[in-house]
């Protein structure tokens, strides 16, 4: 007997779709935000965008060091073990 062709057909009872009436709580905005903390020349977005270019160069900076160190670290590390690397 397959599920699909033979036997009673189970009724599937549908309930209505309910529409949620709850609002979310305005959100402030964030730029509304930034100038709070920050200062009136935030809220040009040419400012907003330079922020974020020089904060994603930073953060890349900052990598890029760490990285660094890491490896002097590793190497200082290997040689402290006497491992020799071929």
């Amino acid at each position: 007997m397959s599920v699909f062709t033979e036997g009673t057909a189970t009724e599937q009872t549908t309930q209505p779709e309910q529409q949620t009436t709850e609002t979310t709580p305005p959100q402030d905005s964030f730029v509304a935000k930034l100038v709070e903390a920050k200062g009136e020349n935030w809220k040009d977005p040419e400012v907003l965008a330079k922020g974020k270019l020089e904060a994603d160069n930073y953060i890349s900076e900052l990598e890029r060091q760490l990285n660094q160190m890491l490896r002097k670290r590793f190497q200082e590390r290997y040689r402290q073990f006497g491992w020799n690397h071929q």
